[in-house]
This record gives C-alpha cells, sequence and structure tokens, in this order.
C-alpha cells in the first residue's frame, strides 16, 4: 500500500485481515519497531538488513510522492483536512480508517529504526513526514484541531516529542501540544478528574503516554497531573 499510494508498482500482493482494508499499512511500523529492537537486544545481522531495507523502501516512496508525504491510505483525506474539511468519526476521517493511528505507527518505527539501529535516513524521513503534516494543519482553528482529535489518533503527540529530542528541533514538540491534545479526553485529568467512562480503552492509552513523554521533555506539571491521575484512576479503580 505504500507503492500503491506513491503511485509505485507493488512487488507483491497486500496481506490479508486489516492489511487488506483502509487501515493497511499500520503493521509495518509495529515490525520495523520490533526488528529493530529486536537486532538492539541480540545481534542479530538479518534484522539489521531488514531493517535497512524497509527504511530504504520507504524512502523511496517518499521521495516519489515529492512533498514529505508517505503512508498507505490516501493522502486525499489530508487534503481535505488542510483544506478545512473534516468529518470525524470514533475510527475514520474524512472517510479513512484512523489515518493519524497508522501514521503514528509509521513514525514509531522510524524513530525506533534511528535510535536501535542508528539509521540515519529514518530520522530524516520523520523529519520531512513532520514538516509535511505541519503545514496541512497549520491552518487549522482550535476547535477544527478537536473536531479531528474525535477520530482515535494513536500516540502522535508522543512521536513528535520523541522527533524533537531525536532531532533538537522544537517545532515537533509545540505541534504535539497545539495539534494532540484531545481535550474533551484531558482536560479532566489536568484537572484531577476521571471521566473515562464509556472510552474506549486502546484509543486512550496512547494519549496520556504521550503526555509523559511531552512532561519529560517540556516539564509542564500539569501534563504529570494529568498523568498520574490517569494512571492513578486506571490501575486502582478500573482494574481487576
Amino acid at each position: 500500500p505504500f507503492l500503491l499510494q506513491a503511485g509505485l508498482t507493488p512487488r507483491a500482493p497486500r496481506y490479508g485481515g486489516w492489511e487488506s482494508r483502509d487501515i493497511s499499512g499500520h503493521s509495518l511500523g509495529h515490525y520495523l519497531s520490533a526488528i529493530a529492537m529486536l537486532h538492539a537486544a541480540t545481534g542479530e545481522p538479518g534484522c539489521l538488513e531488514r531493517v535497512n531495507h524497509i527504511v530504504g523502501e520507504i524512502a523511496r516512496c517518499q521521495q516519489a510522492n515529492r512533498d514529505g508525504y508517505v503512508l498507505p491510505v490516501d493522502k486525499n483525506a489530508f487534503d481535505r483536512l488542510g483544506n478545512g474539511e473534516i468529518e470525524a468519526t470514533p475510527f475514520s476521517l474524512n472517510g479513512v480508517w484512523v489515518p493519524f493511528y497508522t501514521l503514528h505507527k509509521l513514525l514509531a518505527g522510524l524513530r525506533d529504526a534511528f535510535r536501535y539501529c542508528g539509521n540515519p535516513a529514518a530520522l530524516e524521513i520523520a523529519i520531512k513526514v513532520a514538516t509535511w503534516l505541519e503545514s496541512v494543519l497549520a491552518g487549522l482553528a482550535p476547535d477544527q484541531i478537536q473536531t479531528m482529535l474525535a477520530t482515535e489518533h494513536g500516540g502522535m503527540n508522543e512521536v513528535l516529542a520523541d522527533l524533537t529530542s531525536d532531532s533538537g528541533d522544537p517545532r515537533f514538540l509545540a505541534m504535539a501540544s497545539r495539534c494532540f491534545h484531545h481535550a474533551k479526553v484531558l482536560e479532566p485529568m489536568f484537572r484531577g478528574e476521571d471521566r473515562l467512562n464509556g472510552l474506549h480503552g486502546n484509543t486512550q492509552i496512547p494519549k496520556v503516554v504521550g503526555l509523559a513523554r511531552e512532561f519529560e521533555l517540556a516539564g509542564n506539571p500539569l501534563y504529570q497531573k494529568a498523568t498520574l491521575t490517569f494512571w492513578d484512576h486506571v490501575v486502582n479503580h478500573r482494574s481487576y
């Protein structure tokens, strides 16, 4: 699907299951993280070769796209978003199944390829993707951002914070807080309140993991309070 979106010729059929649908491609990010960590833990050279191969193919797709975009989902969803057109449901944004969830997985995989395997191209790709994304979101007002965040978006704040840590560019940490703080979920935590009833668990956890990472970099005490509030409520009051 990355090759298809870049207008390049696929080399094999798609995998089945979710990979055959609009959420296709997110598994590549998971896989890239896994083999990068496996190489770091074991020194297995085959893992390093595979990491470098995958990063090279992603770079090839990004180069074909010309503007920094590289994803396995229809770019039209982001083009509409940049124009202020936002149709958001819990699992769909502008007709595409959780595109930011997939982007989070890709950026996490690239981060791990850079950190665990020392692949500099992985960091370069991530910077170009985030710079492209910054241009998409730059014109959106705060209320439009919150409408967008009604769709599951993984831990976008975490990977953008990590990108600032790895690149030294503060723009990405700023984008994490401006564009990926879901007020409906996080603001009660800033007040020390539990407002989690009825929310999809998998969707919320990455938002708070990302907030913890932002606290480590920015030192905002509200981020710490929200993270500890979430931990207390989930572990001590919502777990068996």
